[in-house]
């Protein structure tokens, strides 16, 4: 008996170190996150690359897990659907940025002005997550 538990305490360390070179290597989190999360980082990844009707499906799936997590886990300040609208007023005020950056005629003052734009969004969305 003793000797089962030391084996599996010695695959469980093996396991997490495992995970962390993994993880290191391949830029993934060592840990398990909430369904939520990882909905959320597909609707962020979709939204960004243009997939939109991809993203707008994420997003009610995210309202409907959210809802469920919320109820079981009342432990999250921001809903994830607050951060997908912080994420999604990033990407427009990006998108509008580099728009503007290939247009020859824009006055300074309107590209500083989505600069900072962008700047906000981006900072609000960092500090949410």
């Amino acid at each position: 008996m003793i000797m089962a538990q030391a084996s599996t305490s010695t695959k469980s360390k093996t396991n997490v170190a495992a995970v962390a070179v993994v993880a290191d290597q391949l830029g993934a989190p060592g840990f398990d996150r909430r369904l939520s999360d990882k909905i959320l980082a597909a609707f962020n990844h979709a939204y960004a690359s243009g997939a939109i009707k991809a993203a707008n499906r994420l997003k009610a799936v995210l309202a409907d897990v959210e809802t469920v997590e919320r109820a079981a886990h009342e432990r999250r300040q921001s809903s994830a659907i607050a951060r997908a609208d912080l994420w999604v007023a990033f990407v427009e005020a990006r998108n509008r940025y580099n728009t503007l950056s290939g247009v020859k005629d824009v006055k300074t003052s309107e590209m500083e002005a989505a600069l900072e734009q962008m700047k906000d969004a981006y900072r609000l969305w960092s500090a949410s997550c």
